[in-house]
This record gives structure tokens, sequence and C-alpha cells, in this order.
């Protein structure tokens, strides 16, 4: 329910009346102006009423667009419709109106030509407001799609015709053809698009020419049979009937002719030759079976006997009889020619019965009869020794004697026996010492029926003992 409101010399009277609709000014009815003399005349005291809106919230302004017209802010009554400016003073829709900004149409942008990859745009404008397009024509813009303004792809760029490159047995060649300088895409001589593939030219044939006799193999080279050599890629056939096979290199080889071969001998190793070619093959080492003999025919008997130097005794020479009686038919001299080699196939000795040679070191060492060229040689073993083990007296030549280590190398001489008699060493006193610190070797002999009583042989052995 609305009320009007007046005022009269700053007293604020307020009447309420019936319930009325409306912002418009109130005025008496009939019925009041009928009423009692002592009602209150107030007709003289105003002559409008104040009008009371209910604005609302106030509504934004409405920006003017190209072609839409824009509206300033306002109040709106929601009772009454009227509206009003942002100061609350009525106002009219056309004061409102904000008029549209028209089209900012710019400079002119030009054509984009079309190529054959990609569509050209016709020359255009380009409202920066709203973002239309447009063409001009005449004084008149006229507004037009994307769609419109896009220009149909363009012809290919040829250029000239690439010329054909011919195939080899190598390489295959390539059809002349035609590139697009713009796209890349490539066309036949007619101008049909094609692919790399279509214009790929098949492999020529090869150029056997004329066919290369045989070489025939010998003894010393391999061979190589007839055949044909491409003159372009190098590849080697061979023609069976009408047809040309490719070969390898190693297909074509002709295996050597064996060589007639003779065996040479020396007394460490045997070489062949050729009776053909004259070919010589490399000296090698012989390799002995069980029964001493080598594939090359050479045979190396081992005597039973063996030389001993007891260098306490002579260091100078040796007494070779027993091996010259077992080479020589029993006699106590070498054979005619014969001489005595160490093992790098030196003489040592020759021509006698005894001789003299200079050890340089103990231990065993290994010599052979020899005539220098024959098909068989005698080896026998020397052992140098300091002493020299050939009884059971000699025994005691290894034992401790409390004091002093025993040194040296010592060689069995021969099988001993010892008659079951006791052997009874020192026994070890003092740790400084160790008792038997050298070699004794046994030369393959028998040391038997001996009795090792307290001490033992050695008394304390902290040397080596072998072949026993």
């Amino acid at each position: 329910m609305l009320h009007h409101h007046w005022k009269k010399g700053g007293l604020l009277l307020a009447l309420a009346f019936l319930s009325l609709t409306g912002c418009g000014p109130s005025h008496p009815t009939e019925e009041s102006t009928n009423a009692s003399s002592t009602s209150l005349d107030l007709s003289s005291t105003y002559s409008s009423s104040t009008e009371v809106h209910d604005y609302g919230e106030l509504i934004p302004q409405v920006e003017p667009t190209c072609t839409e017209d824009g509206m300033k802010a306002h109040y709106r009554c929601s009772d009454c419709g009227k509206l009003f400016t942002e100061e609350f003073v009525e106002t009219t829709e056309e004061e409102l109106r904000i008029p549209a900004l028209g089209h900012h149409y710019g400079e002119e942008i030009p054509e984009v030509p079309s190529t054959c990859v990609q569509t050209g745009v016709r020359a255009h404008y380009h409202c920066d407001r709203c973002d239309k397009l447009f063409v001009k024509e005449g004084d008149e813009y006229r507004e037009v799609t994307l769609e419109e303004l896009t220009l149909p792809l363009g012809e290919h760029q040829y250029g000239d015709l690439i010329p054909e490159t011919s195939s080899t047995c190598l390489e295959q060649g390539t059809a002349a053809h035609y590139v697009c300088s713009e796209c890349g895409k490539l066309f036949d001589e007619d101008k049909h698009e094609v692919s790399a593939a279509d214009l790929v030219l098949p492999y020529a044939d090869h150029q056997y020419g004329e066919e290369i006799p045989e070489m025939a193999p010998t003894c010393v080279k391999t061979g190589v049979a007839a055949h044909y050599e491409c003159a372009v890629c190098h590849k080697l056939f061979v023609k069976v009937g009408d047809e040309y096979i490719e070969k390898q290199a190693t297909d074509l080889v002709l295996p050597k002719i064996s060589h007639d071969y003779t065996y040479v001998y020396t007394l460490t190793g045997h070489h062949q030759v050729c009776s053909v070619c004259g070919e010589e093959t490399e000296t090698v080492p012989h390799s002995f079976n069980d029964d001493g003999e080598c594939e090359c025919g050479f045979h190396m008997h081992t005597l039973a006997d063996h030389a001993y130097v007891d260098l306490s005794v002579s260091a100078t020479s040796i007494d070779v009889t027993d091996i010259a009686k077992a080479t020589n038919n029993g006699a106590a001299t070498l054979k005619d020619g014969w001489s005595i080699y160490d093992t790098n196939g030196a003489i040592i000795a020759d021509g006698s019965g005894t001789a003299s040679l200079a050890f340089a070191k103990t231990g065993k060492q290994t010599y052979y009869l020899y005539d220098g060229s024959g098909a068989q040689a005698y080896s026998f073993d020397l052992y140098v020794a300091d002493h020299l083990i050939a009884s059971q007296d000699n025994l005691s030549l290894l034992q401790w004697d409390g004091t002093n280590n025993v040194t040296g190398y010592f060689v069995v001489r021969n099988d001993i026996t010892c008659g079951n008699t006791a052997i009874v060493g020192p026994t070890r006193t003092d740790k400084s010492n160790v008792g038997f610190v050298g070699t004794l070797d046994g030369a393959g002999h028998v040391i038997s029926h001996a009795v090792i009583g307290l001490g033992g042989i050695f008394g304390t052995l902290s040397g080596i003992v072998k072949d026993i």
C-alpha cells in the first residue's frame, strides 16, 4: 500500500486513506467533502503530491555494437515502468539510447594467391570491432563469409623435365619426370602424378665380356676355374648352357696339386722337400710314439745305461765305454762317423770312447749318439752329481751331523741292497738347523732292505727326494 506525503509550515501531516494503488497523487473523495464541518479542509495546503517509485537495482549500461544501439545505465520503476537516470531524473528510452558505432573497416587486406598446396584468400576488409569480413563493391561494403573469400588451389609448378637416369646392373635408373617446386610431388612426362616407385627402372643386364680362361693349379699355388667377370659390378659368373650363374671368388678356386715329398732328417727334427717344385716345409721337432718312432721314419733308441759324473772325483770328463759298446756291437769305441750331441743338436764329442765335457751345473742332462744324417739315434741320460751314492756306506753322505746342514745334488748310481742293516741318523736338537736341505735324485734306482732307525737316513729332511 502506497502513501502520499504533504508538508505545511514544517509540519508533516500524514493521513492514511483507503488502500490505493499506483505512484500518482491522492485526492479527497466525495464523502470526505461532505463530511462534518469539523473535518479539516486541507485543499489549500497542497498543490501536488511527492511520488515514491520502486527503482530497484541500477540497470547497467549496454554498450553499442557496430549494428546495434546501446543504452545508458538507468533505473526502471517496477510499479509504473518509468525510466530514470542514474541521478533519479525521469527520462525516456530515446534519451538513454547510445547510437550504434558502425563497422570499422580499416585498410584493405590484400589478396593471398593460391598455390598447389594452399588455397588463397581474396582481397577484403576486416572489422576489428565485430570480426566480420567485407568486400567493397563501388562505395558499398558487403558482408561476406570466409568461404566466399577462399580462392581454389593453384596449378603445380612443374619446371623443366628431369631426364631419365639409365639403369646399370648395380643401380636402378629413374624415368624422366617432373617435380613440382611448390609441393614436391612427382609427375610423369604426361604430367600425371606418380609415386617415386612408379619412376624406378629395372636393373640392366651384366656386361659379361669374354670368358677368362682357367689358370691351372700347381703344388705351390691354387688355380682358378674359367669364368666371366662383369665389367660394371665386377661380379663373377660361370656359364652353364645359355645361363650365367653368379659365383663367389672362393667357388672358383681350384685346389693345389699335392707335393711329392720326401723326408730329410736331423737329430732334433725333420722337414720335407717336394721333388717337383723343390718346396721345403718348415722343420718341426720329432714326435715319437711309445716305440721311439716318428712319423717321418726317424727312430730314437733309449739306452738303458746312463752316464754319471761325480764332481767330488772329476769335473772334466766322463767315460762312455758302456755307451759305445751298446751302439757299436760291443766295441768300446764310437762307430765311425758317430758323435755325441747335446739337446740343441751340437756335437760335444766324437771319435773316441771318452768325451771331455765341461759341466755348468748339476742335475740330469740328456745326450744323443748320432751319425748326423741317418734315420736312427740313441739317447742316454747323464747325471752330474756333487756326490754319487753307489753303496749303503755312501748313504752317510746324506746324514746331518747335528751341526751343519747337508747341501748339494746327490745321485743314486745303481740299485743298493742294505742287507737289513739299521740306518740310524742323528736327531734334531737345534731348531736353527734343518738337516738335509739338498736334492737326492734316485735316477730310477731302488734302495732296498734298509732298516730305518731313530733319526732315519737324513736326520731331519727339508730338501728334495725324487725318482727313487
